[in-house]
């Protein structure tokens, strides 16, 4: 029914001026109470947006801090002497590999040759995979998630050149890490 059309209904004029009044009473209520309510809801939003926003920035900062840590792993693995060294056995290798791979958690870690097979596990050929051919280049590399052969769930190559002394002049090989792919809490805080 017509708000105007009940008041014209009414008897007495205190009743129609007080409809009047609580009419206009209600009608600015709902008003100021509508810009009052979108008022809030947008703050809240940009409020959100701001704090969503230095909340991505934070943890984008914390995932390239820990994968550059990652790729100084792996570089400073290539520079061990006795990774380089031809007299050295595989299995002295494997054991220093081992307890890099022990040390920061990895699942894995390999020795490659220069033509990226594996010198630890026979039947790993690496040399098709992107992650080594930035290797040969000389450079520490994290790969994306990828599936390699002999393993069943993604995983991360975490990689670099071997090289035969300081100076880095001459690459031996090629050392890698295998970091399983359990998703950016498990890259910031491994357990």
């Amino acid at each position: 029914m017509n708000l105007i059309a009940l008041v014209t209904n009414m008897k007495s004029i205190k009743t129609k001026i007080f409809s009047m009044c609580l009419g206009l009473i209600l009608g600015v209520g709902l008003v100021i109470g509508g810009i009052a309510i979108f008022e809030s809801y947008t703050s809240t939003v940009n409020t959100l947006d701001l704090s969503l926003a230095e909340t991505v920035k934070t943890a984008s900062m914390l995932i390239e801090a820990e994968l550059e840590a990652q790729k100084n792993i792996a570089s400073e693995s290539g520079l061990i002497k006795e990774l380089s060294n031809k007299d050295i056995s595989i299995k002295d290798k494997k054991e220093i590999i081992n307890e890099k791979v022990e040390a920061f958690g990895y699942e894995d870690g390999d020795i490659l040759n220069s033509k990226g097979k594996s010198l630890l596990n026979e039947n790993r050929d690496y040399s098709e995979y992107a992650f080594f051919k930035e290797i040969e280049e000389g450079n520490a590399f994290v790969s994306e998630p990828m599936n390699i052969k002999g393993y069943s769930d993604m995983v991360i190559i975490v990689g670099a050149p071997i090289w035969k002394d300081e100076s880095k002049d001459e690459m031996n090989g090629a050392v890698i890490y295998i970091l399983k792919n359990n998703g950016t809490y498990d890259i910031l805080f491994p357990s």
